[in-house]
């Protein structure tokens, strides 16, 4: 199978000297059969993937500008991931399994909390004493975060069908050009000639050992 890649051309010098550059493999895919839907998403193929998380596969969905170009040469020098996987198996396999875990409140809490590494502080403001006095700040913040996920990841399974499951009615296996900026732990999708800031992406890479995968051989950072 050919390699082909998102065009993208990171216009910023600042961001070029301040970001290291991979192409990481996903996919193009597109929902026709779930209500005619037209759009064009991209999946994840490698965050899921290698670390296993159902969780990570649709957080990291997004749908993708109507004018992004698919080109067989890379349009900006980076390292080149290696592809996990080939085709929509993974997709659809972590579907099932995630729509599974979401039919039990409990367990879908407990794979939250096991796939989503990140740390949460109450802000002062919105700390309430009177109705929370005997429970850790930091708890109820993340508690909270991990039911609106919950509701997010029903949303997105449910929007797309894959809950049935309906299966893609397209599959393009590219790579997506992606800028990662070790100071403030941060990952940014590069499409065309936008960069798309990504707290999902960011956590994933930054949190878990995929941090030291991705910049071992990556360009120095500044």
């Amino acid at each position: 199978m050919s390699t082909t890649f998102i065009w993208a051309e990171p216009g910023s010098v600042d961001d070029q000297r301040r970001l290291a550059f991979v192409w990481l493999p996903a996919a193009i895919a597109e929902f026709g059969g779930c209500k005619g839907r037209r759009d064009k998403y991209l999946i994840d193929c490698y965050v899921a993937p290698k670390l296993n998380s159902s969780v990570a596969r649709f957080l990291l969905i997004r749908r993708l500008p109507r004018n992004a170009q698919v080109v067989g040469e890379p349009s900006f020098s980076a390292r080149i991931i290696e592809r996990v996987e080939q085709g929509m198996s993974g997709l659809l396999s972590d579907a099932s399994r995630l729509w599974s875990a979401l039919s039990n409140p409990s367990t879908a809490l407990k794979l939250l909390e096991e796939n989503i590494p990140e740390e949460y502080v109450e802000p002062r403001q919105q700390r309430n004493i009177l109705r929370f006095p005997f429970t850790d700040p930091s708890v109820r913040v993340r508690e909270r975060i991990l039911h609106v996920n919950l509701g997010i990841l029903r949303d997105i399974l449910r929007g797309l069908c894959l809950d049935k499951p309906v299966p893609p009615t397209m599959w393009q296996p590219v790579h997506v050009l992606v800028g990662l900026n070790v100071k403030d732990n941060q990952a940014y999708l590069f499409v065309g000639k936008s960069r798309i800031a990504s707290k999902a992406l960011s956590v994933f890479i930054f949190k878990t050992n995929l941090r030291g995968e991705l910049l071992g051989s990556a360009n120095i950072l500044k």
